[in-house]
Parts: structure tokens; sequence; C-alpha cells
């Protein structure tokens, strides 16, 4: 009798400790597959916020020429649709694949914006119009910076203290529009 309580107890605590062994181990992968794929969503982020950021800036000079009448609407039309996307697109893509359903909408919001909204034939090109596209672009991107931050863990950020125009001074970064 003896000898079989102490098989008994010896094939329980070989159980016991296979059992949580496999515990410990599954739970040590999951938390590693979740923190590789919050590296993965940023890393896809930070570079669809960089090709977004560089079509931006193409968009941004063209736009400039234009009010400055260094160029006519139609040729600013035609340089527009010029301005390479495809890295963009593909990055968008990216994001697609690894983000969140809120994150992923986002994306595609201020792609759209940047890509369809600013342009379109027949447009307007006036300072008003084109301050008014800036800043629906800057309000889409903090949109998307706040969702990703909430997809990766962080909450979304106070941009009236994390944003450029409020400088501890009380003066802007930004240099006065001239534009």
């Amino acid at each position: 009798m003896e000898t079989i309580l102490a098989v008994a107890g010896t094939l329980l605590g070989t159980l016991l400790g296979t059992v949580g062994a496999h515990l410990s181990h599954q739970s040590g992968f999951r938390h590693e597959a979740t923190e590789r794929l919050a590296i993965t969503r940023r890393q896809a982020y930070i570079g669809f916020l960089t090709d977004v950021n560089d079509i931006y800036r193409q968009v941004q000079g063209l736009s400039r020429q234009f009010r400055q009448g260094q160029m006519s609407a139609d040729a600013m039309v035609e340089a527009l649709r010029q301005v390479p996307s495809a890295a963009g697109q593909a990055a968008l893509e990216n994001v697609r694949l690894v983000a969140t359903r809120d994150v992923a909408a986002n994306a595609a919001l201020l792609w759209a914006h940047l890509r369809r909204q600013c342009g379109r034939p027949g447009a307007s090109r006036s300072t008003p119009d084109w301050r008014a596209w800036q800043d629906r672009y800057w309000e889409l991107r903090r949109n998307f910076l706040d969702a990703a931050r909430a997809d990766t863990g962080f909450e979304p950020l106070d941009w009236e203290t994390a944003g450029v125009h409020n400088q501890p001074s009380g003066k802007t970064w930004h240099r006065q529009r001239s534009e």
C-alpha cells in the first residue's frame, strides 16, 4: 500500500509539475507574442507616418508654388498626380494588416484626405481653403496617432500640451503663415 501511495504521489507531482511548466511556458509565449505584435504595429505606424509626411511635404511645396504664382492650377493638379504614392500605399496596407479596426479606419481617412482631397481638379486653391485643408490634415494625423497609441497600450495625447503650438514661453514654433 505504501508503495502504491509513493508511486501515486510521484505521478501526481510529476503531472502537476508538467502542467505548471506548460502553463507558465504558454503564458510567457503569449506575452512575447503580444509584445512582438506591439513592436510590429509601432513600426508599421511609424512607416506609414513617415511616408504620409513625405507626401504632405511635396503637396505643401506644390501648393506654395501655386499660391506664389509659379504654376497654374492645371499644372498643380498634374504635379500632384505625379507625386509618388506607391510607398505610402504599401505602408497603408501594412497598417491594415496589423492594426485594429479603429487604427486602420483612421489611417484610411488620413490617406484619402492626402491623396484625394488635395489633387481634385476644380478644388479651390485659395489660401483660406489651403489652410482649412492643412488643418484637416493635422486633425486626421492626430486622430491616427491617438488611435495608434491606444492600440499599442498608451493613452491618447493631450494635444493642448503635447502639440508644438504650446511652448513654455507662450510662443509657438510655427513661423507666421505668409502662405
